[in-house]
């Protein structure tokens, strides 16, 4: 204001006070203090620093509205935390924000761009300087410093620069609170949401020390106490050993994935998938690496057991001469069994695709391969008496039974067939038959001689009499 000399603008006492000043400050504000402390220490530097009785910290309403003073310096008792300043242009703090400019005030008897507001007024402010705290284009709010006595208003551009100084480390303290608040509370959701999971989770260093663990990891011990541990000691060393190759890999910038047996607190080892993720660190290389477990034991459990019925159905299927089939719901073979294959001298690749139609009698081949794809469009049941040839050169007398498997939507989705050898059976037939006309024709000869000896004794008898 008064201060304008291209010279040193005031006593270096008084820069060396603003400077020393200034690095305590920020200092502090890198350290665990609070806003309030913060606000405490800034305030009364200001006073002292400016030779000043007269500040105040506004902050902007969430809806920005208004400013309410905060803080405070030199104000009658019970105004802090009550007094609203209008953020519109008719006050000195208002117009700094409506212009975006730090606003300097020799005199406000000869101030013509706004009026003192009653704060001011009913406390005799003749001047003062109002700064904007944070961006000005999302301001957190401004700072203030007042003088009621015209002698005490010399501000220099040092001293205005030493409020800015002020305001700054404020807005960037305010900022990285809010920014750690944020942080925080991402963090507690992160960890709130990998507690949830029913996998376990773990962060590793390159050293192989858990950094982190989810709750799931409770099944080693109490998580908190496994922060710092190394891995080999949590899992043990025989299953650490099995994991080493990709631990390696993972360092080397790998994802990798891999199935073992993890012996879990308190219960029997369990299967489990486990999956290794490396993490980037700031300079572009893996300063460690990102673990989850997935408990895998249902489905290795579900699959055994499938395993076990799968060879049962297929030692029943194999015990029938002949056996099991299924088909597509195109009625392509997907499955039939070995002996089958081996009766007709075909490998699966060959038969699947109706090649198998190439073994029926010739004479019958053409009409069964219509009468099973009509059958299968249906989607009726199928029995059918078959004449195969053999690789042997024999024919075999095979009867197909077979029915439709409809899923809940009502597609068809497959057909289960059975064949049976009836070559032996047939055999018989023939046989009974043959033995049957045989004992007709036989019979007829013996009914033929009776009758014809009956008739000559007839006619004996008549010429006796």
């Amino acid at each position: 204001m008064n201060k304008t000399s291209d010279d040193l603008d005031a006593p270096a006492s008084s820069r060396e006070l603003q400077q020393h000043a200034i690095a305590e400050l920020g200092q502090r504000a890198l350290g665990d203090c609070t806003f309030e402390e913060l606000c405490e220490q800034a305030l009364d530097d200001l006073t002292r620093c400016l030779n000043l009785r007269y500040v105040k910290l506004l902050e902007l309403s969430p809806g920005g509205e208004y400013l309410t003073m905060v803080a405070g310096r030199g104000w009658r008792p019970g105004l802090v935390g009550r007094v609203k300043v209008p953020k519109d242009s008719g006050s000195q703090a208002g117009f700094s924000l409506q212009t975006a400019e730090t606003v300097v005030v020799q005199d406000f008897d000869t101030e013509t761009r706004f009026a003192p507001p009653k704060l001011l007024s009913d406390h005799g402010i003749r001047c003062g300087a109002s700064v904007i705290i944070g961006p000005v284009s999302n301001p957190w709010g401004v700072l203030g410093v007042h003088e009621s006595e015209l002698g005490r208003c010399s501000y220099d551009r040092y001293d205005i620069d030493f409020v800015r100084s002020i305001a700054n480390i404020l807005w960037l303290f305010v900022k990285n609170a809010a920014d750690r608040t944020k942080a925080e509370t991402e963090r507690q959701a992160l960890r709130s949401l990998a507690d949830a999971m029913p996998i376990l989770f773990a962060v590793v260093d390159r050293k192989g020390r858990y950094e982190f663990v989810n709750d799931a990891y409770r099944v080693f011990g109490e998580p908190g106490r496994l922060i710092g541990k190394r891995v080999r000691d949590v899992i043990g060393d025989k299953v650490y050993e099995t994991t080493a190759p990709y631990v390696e890999r993972v360092l080397r910038g790998e994802v990798t994935r891999f199935e073992t047996r993890l012996p879990l607190q308190g219960e029997r080892e369990r299967d489990v998938l486990v999956t290794y993720a490396p993490r980037w660190g700031v300079e572009g290389s893996v300063d460690g690496f990102y673990v989850v477990v997935v408990d895998i034991s249902d489905q290795k459990d579900r699959q055994r057991e499938i395993l076990e019925r799968t060879q049962h159905y297929q030692a029943m299927a194999d015990s029938i001469p002949y056996g099991i089939w299924t088909c597509d719901a195109a009625g392509k073979l997907t499955y039939v069994s070995e002996s089958f294959l081996e009766l007709i001298g075909m490998t699966f690749d060959e038969a699947c695709d109706f090649g198998w139609v190439s073994r029926l009698i010739p004479e019958e081949a053409e009409e069964i391969e219509a009468a099973w794809k009509a059958c299968v469009a249906t989607r009726q049941d199928w029995k059918r008496e078959h004449r195969v040839l053999g690789c042997d050169g024999r024919t075999y007398d095979i009867l197909a039974i077979a029915r439709p498997v409809i899923d809940r939507e009502g597609q068809l989705t497959s057909y289960v067939g059975l064949n049976l050898d009836m070559t032996e059976w047939k055999q018989r037939e023939d046989t009974l038959k043959l033995l049957a006309r045989e004992l007709d024709h036989r019979v007829k000869n013996v009914f033929s001689l009776v009758l014809t000896i009956a008739r000559m004794a007839s006619r004996t008898a008549d010429d006796v009499e």
